[in-house]
């Protein structure tokens, strides 16, 4: 065999091999690429994570400051996307706008809304400044939209959070201000003035922005301010009003420019808290002034009834002196019938003819009666007696029998009975076993106090009521006389 022959079967062997080593090496430069590949989607997932990692770390650093939170993660976006040398990002909440480093808007915009209570209140946007591969949407990647998704409704979270937490806030710090009044009136009462000078201190504290915060309390003309008061254009007011009437007023002022919101710049729930306090305030003023009216009205009650009793000291003293001038008058009366006209009477008596010796013993009787006048007491006691019956009462209390009676006041003796029988009738006797003569000479006696029952039965003449001096009067003048059955 020719060595050429020889040779030619090696060549055909060798072919198998190149074949195998050349789909090593294409093999070898897929797998290369795969793991690059996975290599930069897995760099890609490690951005994005550190994205929202980052954004995480800034709610619990600058927590409260939603401004800050909200710069820091647009700084965070344009490194978690697949070219940050070329990427600017924005933010756009609620008419504020934060931006990445030069940033600058292209035609190549990725965005996502955030939303709060269903509506929308910003966007998140990415931009590339230069033309790069078109990729899932444009020239972004399905991973880039769902992190800027997640990115905007973490944001949309926290945000929500963020505003129930400052408006838990603003509600605790209203609270505060209203117990911080109670605690003032229990404290100061009845200071108004302490009392209105501490409730101005406490309202700045209660503002959304207590830092630039001011007040005023005018009431009845004075004035309470808070420290550093300062009259701004951001004012917010409401009236004092007491009875209808408006008394004063409370003011907050802002001392600079601070973002819109419900009323100018003041929230809803400050209208309601500086309208809670004017009505406290109001309340609480008509209150303490109403005591004062009452303590005042009640010192003086006091000065009258001092004075009501000095004066009733007085006029007890007067009554005193006049019973005691009126004891000595009865007693110079009594002295002057008895020492003076009696013995006259008596000498009299003897002189005169028999038919008239009845006047004159009639005239003595009358004179006895001077200092306990039956009639007087009869009048008073039954009213229903008329003047002729009187007349004949006093009469028959002195013995006269019923012819001498009618002698005397010239009628018949039949007139005489009839007024007899009306007498009995009206004192309440008629039918009872009583004398007319004794019960008229015994008017006075036993005369028993109001409520009790008298001699002759529950309300019958004697247990009838009657006052001190009536009854003194009764007990002092009893003089029995000798008399003539009637």
């Amino acid at each position: 065999m020719s060595e050429a022959g020889k040779k030619k079967p090696k060549t055909v062997k060798s072919l198998p091999s190149a074949s195998r080593s050349k789909k090593t090496a294409q093999s070898k430069m897929q797998g290369e690429d795969e793991r690059k590949k996975i290599e930069h989607a897995l760099r890609e997932r490690v951005k994005e994570l550190g994205c929202l990692y980052g954004i995480a770390k800034l709610e619990e650093r600058h927590e409260p400051n939603l401004d800050a939170i909200l710069q820091g993660a647009v700084e965070l976006l344009p490194p978690s996307w697949q070219y940050p040398e070329v990427t600017c990002a924005r933010i756009v909440f609620e008419e504020k706008e934060y931006k990445s480093p030069d940033f600058t808007e292209s035609t190549d915009m990725q965005s996502a809304d955030i939303l709060t209570k269903g509506k929308k209140a910003g966007v998140v946007e990415v931009y590339y400044t230069k033309e790069m591969p078109a990729s899932d949407e444009g020239p972004f990647l399905e991973e880039e939209r769902a992190l800027i998704n997640a990115v905007a409704e973490r944001l949309s979270t926290t945000a929500k959070r963020m505003r129930a937490e400052h408006a838990l806030r603003e509600r605790v710090k209203e609270l505060r201000c209203l117990y911080g009044i109670a605690k003032l009136v229990e404290r100061h009462e009845p200071n108004l003035d302490a009392m209105l000078q501490g409730a101005v201190e406490l309202l700045p504290p209660s503002w959304q922005y207590p830092e630039a915060t001011c007040a005023r309390i005018i009431f009845e003309e004075k004035e309470y301010r808070s420290s550093g008061f300062k009259e701004t254009g951001y004012k917010q007011s409401a009236d004092i009003i007491i009875t209808g009437k408006k008394v004063g007023v409370v003011e907050v002022c802002y001392t600079r420019k601070t973002p819109p919101a419900d009323e100018g710049p003041f929230l809803h729930e400050e209208r309601a808290l500086i309208d809670a306090v004017v009505e406290r305030l109001g309340r609480t003023a008509k209150r303490m002034r109403m005591e004062d009216e009452l303590r005042a009205a009640y010192a003086e009650l006091q000065v009258e009834r001092k004075a009501l009793q000095e004066s009733n000291a007085a006029l007890r003293t007067v009554l005193s002196r006049i019973e005691d001038e009126k004891g000595a008058i009865k007693e110079a009366i009594m002295a002057n019938v008895d020492k003076i006209i009696m013995p006259i009477l008596h000498a009299l008596e003897s002189e005169v003819e028999p038919e008239r010796k009845g006047y004159v013993r009639l005239l003595k009787r009358n004179l006895e009666e001077i200092t306990s006048p039956l009639v007087n007491r009869l009048s008073r006691r039954f009213l229903k007696l008329t003047p002729a019956e009187l007349k004949t009462c006093n009469m028959i209390r002195m013995g006269l029998s019923t012819k001498e009676i009618a002698d005397i006041r010239h009628v018949s003796p039949a007139t005489v009975s009839r007024q007899r029988e009306s007498i009995r009738q009206k004192l309440a006797i008629t039918g009872r076993n009583v004398n007319l003569v004794t019960f008229l000479q015994t008017f006075n006696v036993a005369a028993p106090q109001r409520g009790q029952t008298g001699r002759f039965g529950q309300d019958g003449p004697m247990g009838d009521s009657a006052s001190t001096s009536e009854l003194v009067e009764e007990a002092t003048w009893n003089i029995p006389l000798k008399y003539e059955e009637g």
